[in-house]
């Protein structure tokens, strides 16, 4: 086999491009070189790749739109990839909110499937890959419907889309959808300027409970889910000594 004569440096050394690029529609030499130890990231910080491939990431290569998009043909590369580490990149990220939907719905299912392997020991995204998130977010808002529940429903903590321009133009129901998960009456001043502006020019118009103040039982599931955690919120809940009819409020799931 030519991976037991090749210089392990090929993925991770300036100047070089990882084999992982070319394998990343061919399942069983994707599987193949990373069992081998080759990073499911390729050389991420290689320029010679992204001239060749025009991508930052293997996994960006896979998610790249084409003129026929078949989505069955890449669930089992994706699966790969995911389940060795990949990491979401700019690239991979912006597939995500601006093409096909149902990648970010593959993304989130796959590492779930990660997650409860390692006993939810883990977070859904580390902090690098939401903040990388976070810039691409500002350039995505015309796409939230497609994009916001289904971060919100996956467990994301709702500070990551407490962004000034994510509030200047993300649509009317969009904004009114993503409020309720926070203390509305609590934002930035930053933020809230934003939303008074919105008001005045009437392109916000407040709609259900966030015309007015939160309640005490709005404020005591935050209070639960700071302490237990976004992403866990779901999982603790069921072990909470309280009526199962609560569990849908409390998890925010009336929401989704």
């Amino acid at each position: 086999m030519l991976i037991a004569v090749t210089d392990r440096a090929v993925d991770r050394s300036e100047g070089m491009v990882s084999p992982v690029y070319e394998a990343v529609h061919n399942p069983p030499m994707l599987e193949l070189l990373l069992s081998e130890g080759f990073s499911p990231d390729g050389d991420v910080n290689s320029r010679e790749s992204k001239e060749m491939y025009n991508t930052d990431s293997p996994l960006s290569l896979l998610l790249a739109p084409v003129d026929t998009f078949d989505l069955e043909s890449i669930r089992r590369p994706l699966h790969i990839l995911m389940a060795a580490g990949a990491r979401m990149t700019r690239d991979s990220w912006d597939a995500c909110l601006t093409e096909e939907p149902m990648l970010l719905s593959l993304i989130i299912q796959y590492r779930e499937d990660t997650r409860r392997k390692q006993q939810h020991k883990t977070q859904l995204f580390v902090s690098s890959e939401l903040r990388v998130l976070q810039r691409e977010l500002r350039s995505n808002s015309g796409n939230a419907a497609q994009w916001l529940p289904m971060l919100l429903t996956a467990g994301l903590d709702p500070s990551v889309f407490l962004l000034p321009q994510l509030f200047r133009t993300v649509d009317n129901k969009m904004l009114n959808y993503l409020l309720p998960f926070m203390n509305w009456t609590t934002l930035s001043p930053e933020l809230t300027d934003e939303l008074q502006q919105r008001r005045r020019s009437k392109t916000w118009i407040p709609d259900g409970p966030v015309e007015g103040f939160p309640s005490l039982f709005h404020l005591c599931r935050l209070k639960i889910r700071d302490t237990v955690g976004s992403h866990d919120l779901l999982n603790a809940v069921e072990q909470l000594p309280i009526p199962a009819t609560l569990h849908k409020f409390v998890t925010f799931s009336e929401h989704f």
